[in-house]
């Protein structure tokens, strides 16, 4: 009698053990796939995400400005424009002084502020300004230069007809864009009139100073140069 009640109530209890091993096995297995779902599900938002924020800036890369752009647009001041210029002005095959003082800007008489000539130098351009042009430069000295022609603070009037022409050079190359031509720092410029051959013009061109490198320190200034500026 008790060993047939021993022996049921070990087979009732190998019953329970298996059963709650099951239910456990149950309940892991349910468990894990519930933590899988939500870690796949948050890997898929992160995705998505991921991938609409590059589908944005892609959209919107053209329309973000660059680093350079940003500097570009940055307006330059005149007060940190300094540049300078060489030039010469031939009318009929001789040179025109602009070292005379009606063309100089002296500390009380200033011609122009933002482009002028001074310290009795009648072949440097001294440039204050950004952008500054021929125009702008001849202006502040009374002269009107134009595609065809130039005219001088006197009135005298120097125009394409028949074989003489105006004529502008730019560091030894013919150029097109007269009285709109923006003077860059070290330039060497020639403005010529008249019905001048090649061996000429040539001749025009190496009688150009170099002076303006010394005027923006680029190049060694001679003994007892002084800059009045």
């Amino acid at each position: 009698m008790n060993m047939e009640y021993r022996k049921e109530k070990n087979i009732y209890k190998t019953r329970m053990e298996r059963k709650a091993r099951e239910v456990a096995i149950r309940n892991y297995w349910k468990h894990r796939g519930t933590a899988i779902a939500w870690g796949v599900a948050l890997i898929g938002i992160g995705l998505f995400t991921g991938w609409a924020s590059y589908l944005f800036s892609l959209k919107h890369a053209d329309a973000m400005p660059t680093s350079v752009e940003v500097a570009a647009e940055q307006p330059i001041s005149n007060s940190e424009v300094h540049i300078h210029a060489d030039f010469k002005v031939y009318l009929n095959g001789k040179a025109h002084d602009f070292s005379q003082a009606k063309y100089q800007s002296f500390e009380r008489d200033g011609l122009g502020e933002s482009v002028h000539l001074h310290d009795i130098n009648g072949h440097v351009m001294h440039i204050h300004k950004h952008g500054a042009s021929l125009r702008d430069f001849f202006s502040s000295l009374g002269i009107e230069l134009m595609e065809k022609c130039l005219t001088l603070d006197a009135g005298q009037k120097f125009c394409n007809k028949n074989e003489k022409t105006l004529k502008l050079f730019v560091n030894g190359s013919i150029n097109t864009d007269f009285e709109r031509y923006q003077i860059k720092d070290n330039d060497k410029i020639l403005i010529s009139f008249g019905e001048d051959t090649n061996a000429a013009i040539a001749k025009q061109i190496s009688s150009i100073a170099s002076d303006a490198c010394v005027y923006s320190k680029k190049c060694p200034a001679p003994k007892g140069f002084k800059d009045t500026e």
